[in-house]
């Protein structure tokens, strides 16, 4: 029997991914150490662009501080990481919504690498919070396969089928960041846990691929 295509979303459908669950009274989350020291690394090195990697630790097990600044808004960030897409190398897929307000849900993602027919894959509970001043805060936690319910592990599957290149599997515990900064852009900063079993860089210009 052949597969069956995976369709992902149209990129004109990233705004429908947009968190709705956004508090009128909501304060700005407060600063670890660690973010206040990447977002200083940024507004001293200014409108340059390209990762800020102070991550520490073997390749198969890495603390987590890395930094970016984009060029589009808030808003367009998270819509960004919240949307699907099934070409490209980073490959994103909501697997299933399961809190009202667009604020939790199961995700699977594949970092293709550049060079031969590998990826590194990503499959994570995601809960966003967002406050009225534009700040938005994603919490990463790893998820395994038989945590899934069975129509999730169902899509999941056949998406993992529809790519027939070698992958490995990694586990991502964050905290990701997204704060409005000068001009229409976005400070982002990723702070937490990576594991895997061999190297593969994480880079927050996975937005701009």
């Amino acid at each position: 029997m052949s597969k069956q295509p995976v369709q992902a979303k149209k990129p004109d459908d990233v705004s429908a991914h947009a968190p709705t669950n956004i508090s009128p009274g909501s304060p700005d989350p407060p600063a670890s150490p660690k973010h206040l020291n990447l977002c200083a690394e940024i507004v001293t090195r200014g409108a340059a662009e390209g990762l800020i990697d102070l991550s520490s630790g073997k390749d198969d097990e890495k603390d987590l501080e890395l930094a970016v600044l984009v060029h589009a808004e808030p808003s367009k960030v998270i819509a960004f990481f919240l949307s699907e897409t099934n070409v490209g190398k980073f490959r994103r897929h909501v697997i299933c919504d399961y809190a009202e307000g667009n604020d939790a849900h199961i995700v699977y993602w594949q970092l293709h690498q550049d060079v031969g027919n590998s990826y590194t894959e990503y499959l994570f509970d995601m809960k966003v919070n967002s406050t009225k001043s534009s700040y938005h805060t994603i919490l990463m936690s790893p998820l395994n396969n038989d945590s899934l319910p069975l129509e999730s592990l169902k899509r999941l599957e056949r998406i993992q089928d529809s790519a027939s290149v070698d992958k490995q599997k990694a586990k991502l515990k964050v905290k990701l960041k997204i704060e409005p900064h000068e001009f229409g852009t976005s400070m982002v900063t990723m702070i937490g846990k990576l594991q895997m079993q061999v190297t593969q860089v994480v880079s927050l210009v996975m937005w701009e691929t």
